[in-house]
């Protein structure tokens, strides 16, 4: 079996510490908002608990075979005919009880071990005929059973014992990933409302760019150098660049009203330059992620329940043995005194046989468990599958978007050249004032193409943490 204690600490300290370590001039700010989501976000919060609780239930284990102390205390009133009615009386009064040790061997060995004390008083006894009405009796004993055919052995202990580590590995292997899922999309929001306040600013230097345009073509218009056509191109390009400010404003607002889901206080950061962004690498892919851990430990206990099933339907055979020193005296007292004595002692053996009768019924539980087991080795297959697809897609994306990126970073400088040219002609009187700002709404979007290839880039980093590891 597994220790989770030295497995599950490592790989969960290793993959928080892969989400929190910046590897960009943004880093500082990234770990500063996601230590911030890790201490105080409550389904993180739920999500650590529940890990501490499945580490804290492995102790069930070491219960099944705990040593248990048991007692009974019992107080018997009688009056019955029988066969010595004549000298014993038909009244009988007995009190006594018993106290002992039990517990289970790593053999699978049923134990059980104590003393039974009894006083007897028989009130109607004929003392002509019985020397004593009233006596005490006492028993040392020893009980082992131990079962040689269904659940033979240590079989069911052990398998006992494996069901609550197995279960105890599923619910924290599935709160791990559910940490890191958490942070993951954490880290995507953040990524998200830094772009779009960037996009927001974009938008507003179009803005200002637009009203000087419109100053400098009214300003020309008075002096008679351009036309009324042109005043009204420069309001109405004001005007969109106005709109797309709107647009650009309210999207940042949502952006950061979602970022408030993560965090209470104020989220600052800046993007990571071009260059460290380009050089930037994954993490490395982990073996097994942890959902499919999970998954894994799901169809281990599944194929448990196939053994169960198969054990239920075998016959039950136990031996059990004792052995007793035997004692009886005039007190309670007495009894204690002599109790170890074995000048009567008693020693027995039996085998108890239970044969299950409806096999057809048994066959078809079987047959069920098995359909159980496959369709979760199946589903964990899917699993693996689906993981190395998505790692696959996520390493396509990457790179992709680091072409894109590399692209619209020279497309982004092409545009400044051209619409620089441009302007410096339409200065000159050599071109209209349309191809300006067609030019200049080139190099708008250029910028935007770069800020949203960026975001591709930064989510394809984030996603890769669902599957890596330091």
């Amino acid at each position: 079996m597994r220790t989770l204690s030295h497995r599950g600490k490592k790989r969960f300290l290793g993959i928080i510490a892969l989400l929190l370590v910046g590897h960009v001039h943004a880093g500082d700010s990234l770990d500063s908002f996601l230590k911030q989501v890790e201490n105080s976000h409550p389904l993180i919060q739920h999500y650590k608990l529940a890990q501490q609780a499945a580490e804290q239930k492995r102790v069930q284990v070491t219960l099944l075979a705990e040593t248990q102390v048991f007692g009974e205390t019992q107080v018997l009133s009688e009056t019955k005919p029988g066969n010595f009615s004549s000298f014993l009386g038909e009244e009988t009064f007995t009190y006594g009880g018993q106290i002992g040790l039990s517990g289970i061997a790593d053999t699978g060995t049923q134990w059980r071990t104590g003393l039974q004390l009894s006083a007897t008083s028989l009130p109607d006894a004929n003392t002509n005929l019985v020397s004593e009405k009233t006596y005490s009796e006492g028993r040392l004993f020893a009980e082992i059973t131990q079962n040689l055919w269904r659940d033979a052995w240590n079989s069911a202990l052990i398998r006992r014992q494996t069901e609550l580590m197995t279960a105890s590995d599923i619910a924290f292997e599935s709160m791990t990933f559910g940490i890191i899922q958490t942070l993951v999309a954490a880290e995507t929001a953040y990524w998200q409302y830094l772009v779009l306040v960037q996009l927001r600013h974009v938008a507003e230097e179009a803005v200002s760019r637009a009203k000087e345009v419109l100053r400098w073509t009214e300003t020309r218009r008075a002096n008679a150098l351009v036309q009324d056509n042109d005043v009204a191109q420069a309001k109405a390009s004001l005007a969109l660049r106005e709109l797309e400010l709107e647009q650009a404003k309210a999207d940042a607002q949502r952006a950061q009203r979602s970022l408030h889901y993560w965090v209470s206080g104020p989220v600052s950061g800046t993007l990571p330059d071009d260059t460290t962004l380009m050089a930037k690498r994954p993490p490395k892919k982990t073996d097994k992620r942890h959902d499919l851990i999970a998954q894994m430990a799901r169809a281990e206990l599944a194929r448990l329940d196939v053994e169960k099933a198969v054990e239920a339907g075998k016959p039950s055979l136990s031996i059990k043995g004792s052995i007793a020193l035997n004692q009886r005296e005039n007190s309670v007292a007495n009894v204690l005194m002599s109790s170890l004595s074995t000048r009567y002692p008693s020693i027995g053996m039996s085998l108890q046989l239970s044969l299950p009768t409806d096999t057809v019924a048994h066959q078809r539980y079987v047959e069920a468990q098995h359909s159980v087991w496959s369709s979760e080795e199946a589903e964990t297959k899917a699993l693996s599958q689906n993981i190395e697809m998505g790692w696959d897609t996520t390493m396509t994306t990457l790179s992709q978007a680091k072409i894109r990126l590399s692209k619209a970073k020279n497309l982004e400088k092409t545009q400044y050249t051209k619409w620089q040219l441009e302007s410096e002609r339409h200065k000159k009187g050599r071109s209209t004032l349309s191809q300006v700002l067609n030019f200049e709404q080139d190099y708008a979007n250029a910028r935007t193409t770069v800020l949203r290839t960026k975001l591709d880039l930064l989510t394809a980093f984030a996603q890769a943490k669902l599957f890596g590891e330091n």
